[in-house]
């Protein structure tokens, strides 16, 4: 081989050598997001995890073949369940019922799965409920709701221990700010906002109360999805970095799994993955799974927020994800919970594993929140966020 076209060839090695070198040093092969060395602000305010997790790298883009896939026919029949705002809906199995709270009286109402035969359950009223939460066996239930004394308004956290008459049970302390039941014992977890963020375990009447973790963060989104994990959401906003954390309810252990700007995450109730969705560099959403076990992400080809979607009881590479017709760039996701801006959606079924998609839905006209299913899985219900108002949807034989 010629002197110079060896020289060439080396010189050619090194330079891709070296190139690859700098990529793997300085982005730690994790596709440009956050690092688990890149904590952000609020890591400065806790202590080293031993088993601290960070969603890696973006991974690859699924793109479910959305676009092939609306030459498909809907498989799903659309109806409405309910004339007026409702607040908290959900498929009661022991019934086989959809039971929900009256927005404008605060009253527990029941009906057939197909809207018909509506029973009213309590008669008390609680005017104008802006948000509830169930516990998992449907007993217990948060009622959130503002409350005028004296001219000045505070906002009311009533635990119902009683759902006969919904007016037994415990007023939670001013100031809290999110409220979330244990899906295994009889107890509850709540953020009670002063200075800084309280976390406190109690059982549903509120008492054996015990302070687990002091956040830096206030007005902070709780869950508990599993026995052993609590997770803590840093108020969504497009202004600033969002987190997303593990708490362990024993110990109060903090581990961080998802950093971003205008971060919002759902942590499924298997464990399996953390739906979530963020603004990219040019304010548009992004929308990606994390594999807990794995510690991989896969970012989706589809661009709505986890409110919107619903992991399937039969496997969590299933999703189901209300996604909107068109979705530009924008102060994410605050704008859309303010009402600031809407949209109409299509509902998908996605298989994360394999890539397919499946049209349940076309351009409903319909901004879709608060996904569930009956126990077949085979029928749906959601909200209309732009009224309250409850639809259902069947999927075609």
């Amino acid at each position: 081989m010629p002197k110079k076209l060896l020289t060439i060839i080396i010189s050619a090695g090194i330079i891709i050598l070296g190139t690859v070198s700098y990529f793997l040093f300085f982005n730690g092969g994790n596709g440009g997001q956050n690092s688990q060395n890149d904590e952000g602000f609020f890591s400065s305010f806790f202590p080293e995890s031993s088993d601290k997790e960070s969603a890696g790298g973006g991974g690859g883009e699924e793109n479910f073949g959305l676009e092939q896939a609306e030459t498909q026919t809907p498989s799903g029949v659309l109806s409405q369940i309910s004339d007026k705002a409702v607040v908290a809906p959900v498929f009661n199995p022991s019934t086989q019922k959809i039971q929900y709270f009256d927005k404008a009286t605060g009253r527990l109402f029941e009906t057939e799965t197909n809207g018909k035969n509506k029973n009213q359950l309590t008669i008390n009223t609680i005017p104008e409920i802006f948000e509830a939460f169930w516990s998992f066996d449907l007993k217990n239930a948060v009622l959130r709701y503002p409350e005028n004394s004296n001219g000045f308004e505070t906002l009311k956290t009533f635990l119902i221990t009683n759902l006969a008459t919904s007016t037994e049970g415990v007023f939670l302390p001013t100031g809290v700010s999110a409220v979330s039941f244990s899906p295994a014992e009889s107890k509850i977890f709540y953020l009670s906002d002063n200075d800084t963020s309280h976390g406190i375990i109690a059982n549903t009447e509120n008492q054996n109360r015990k302070e687990i973790i002091n956040l830096p963060f206030k007005q902070g989104l709780v869950e508990w999805p599993q026995s052993d994990v609590i997770t803590a959401l840093t108020r969504p906003t497009a202004l600033a970095e969002g987190y997303f954390y593990k708490i362990n309810p024993k110990t109060g252990a903090l581990s961080k799994i998802i950093d971003g700007k205008g971060l919002t995450a759902v942590y499924s109730k298997k464990g399996e993955k953390t739906l979530y969705s963020l603004l990219d560099g040019e304010n548009e959403i992004a929308t990606r799974i994390y594999d807990n076990k794995d510690k991989t992400t896969i970012t989706l080809g589809i661009k709505t927020f986890p409110e919107k979607c619903l992991f399937s009881k039969n496997s969590e590479d299933i999703i189901y994800c209300a996604v909107p017709d068109f979705l530009a760039a924008g102060d994410y996701p605050e704008a859309w919970y303010k009402g600031l801006v809407s949209f109409s959606d299509s509902l998908w079924q996605l298989d994360v594993k394999t890539g397919a998609a499946k049209l349940i839905l076309k351009n409903t006209g319909l901004d879709i929140i608060n996904i569930f299913t009956d126990a077949s899985e085979e029928v749906f219900f959601f909200q209309n966020k732009k009224d309250g108002v409850l639809w259902r949807v069947e999927l075609s034989k």
